[in-house]
């Protein structure tokens, strides 16, 4: 009988050993999965190579750190190809319900139609598509307060380059004429708009006005009229670097003693890469870019090195700080999964994350990154010796305006 009974208890012992040792064994460390909606085809794809570098970098950071309440990151990428609506809304939907994302991170996903898509969930969304209409969105509809602009719109790129160029930069312009030329394009309207308004306002006159489609290849008919009227200065607002190079080229062909400034895309590589030296003397500004600290310089030499080429001025630098804001944000919260609390963080005045484009400082009512020397400045630069030199804010100069090649010639 007691031998019946040892045995017994044997095989109970036995039996219960697996779940014993299942039961001490270490548990799977489970990942944060970080979606990334990244234009990776088609028009947008030089920038969304720069975007999902930055997301990258800030990824593999972050994990060799500890990652985030110790669980490392995992990238999820969604191609969202050309921002079309129903691209954002499927990556919305399968970043969010299927793969469990806990942050949705991007460059930019359009002029709002990505709000609509993200802003229906809490998880939180953060961009760069420096659009009046983000604001608005934001501002009429409360249930998108988990979407973060990390800059301002692009209405600087108006009235501010205006002002630069006349104010700031040591040239005299030899009149006050200035020549517009945009896009049908929100993000460009509202430039050239605010750039018309800043003219007007300092005395100054529109001699050319004209709004195009994408693609143009022959500039001739509006060449023809910057050549009758030599305007001082020629705004070019657009998103598309061929279409800048296709410009410069057949400006310089019969050039007038013209400022040529351009919007943002310059920074797109390619745009040099297509214009070569012709690209010398071009001025351009952004809503966000690397300002040239010591902790950027070292950032852009870990980029080289993992990737084998320079970082642009735009693309990946604000999704790398949006992560490491994020991550931030939840490691003082204590909970990854209580949106709200995260967006309240990341909100909170008192706890301001300063990355590689400044100190990121949202306004309360429509959450855009507060523009300033002290927060994120828009910085306007010149391409000289093919190289971007960055002459405003003057806190951060790297050299000084150039009168372009062309003026005098």
């Amino acid at each position: 009988m007691k031998h019946k009974i040892i045995l017994a208890f044997l095989v109970v012992a036995l039996v219960a050993l697996p779940f014993t040792f299942s039961a001490c064994a270490p548990k799977e460390v489970v990942p944060i999965k970080i979606g990334a909606p990244i234009p990776l085809t088609g028009a947008y794809a030089a920038d969304g190579e720069e975007m999902l570098n930055g997301i990258t970098m800030a990824v593999d950071e972050i994990n060799r750190a500890g990652g985030v309440l110790g669980r490392p990151l995992e990238m999820i990428v969604f191609d969202i190809k050309e921002l079309l609506p129903e691209d954002l809304t499927s990556a919305a939907d399968k970043l969010i319900l299927l793969d469990k994302v806990d942050a949705v991170i991007t460059g930019y996903g359009d002029t709002g139609a990505d709000l609509a898509a993200f802003g229906q969930y809490d998880v939180p969304y953060f961009h760069s598509d420096t659009t009046r209409i983000c604001k608005t969105l934001v501002r009429e509809h409360p249930e998108y307060n988990n979407c973060f602009m990390l800059c301002d719109d692009s209405a600087p790129y108006g009235w501010l380059g205006f002002d630069i160029i006349t104010e700031e930069i040591p040239y005299e312009c030899p009149n006050h004429k200035a020549a517009v030329i945009y896009v049908d394009y929100e993000y460009n309207i509202v430039s050239a708009d605010t750039f018309k308004e800043e003219v007007a306002k300092k005395g100054w006159e529109i001699v050319v006005d004209e709004m195009v489609p994408w693609g143009v290849k022959d500039w001739g008919p509006i060449l023809s009229k910057i050549r009758a009227t030599e305007p001082s200065i020629i705004l070019f607002a657009n998103l598309i670097p061929v279409d800048g190079v296709t410009f410069l080229h057949q400006f310089l062909e019969d050039p007038t003693d013209s400022i040529i400034y351009m919007t943002y895309f310059p920074a797109i590589p390619e745009f040099r890469e297509l214009a070569g030296e012709a690209a010398n003397g071009v001025c351009w500004i952004t809503a966000m870019g690397i300002l040239p600290t010591p902790e950027a310089e070292a950032w852009g030499e870990r980029y080289k090195q993992r990737f084998g080429k320079e970082p642009a001025i735009f693309g990946s630098a604000g999704p790398y700080d949006a992560l490491h804001m994020w991550a931030a944000a939840v490691e003082r919260t204590g909970d990854v999964e209580d949106y709200d609390a995260v967006c309240a963080a990341i909100r909170d005045p008192d706890h301001l994350y300063t990355g590689l484009c400044g100190t990121y400082k949202f306004d309360p009512e429509e959450q855009y990154a507060l523009g300033g020397e002290a927060l994120v400045p828009p910085t306007f630069y010149q391409i000289q010796n093919m190289k971007h030199v960055l002459i405003w804010p003057t806190k951060f100069a790297q050299g000084e305006f150039e009168v372009p090649p062309w003026i005098g010639s």
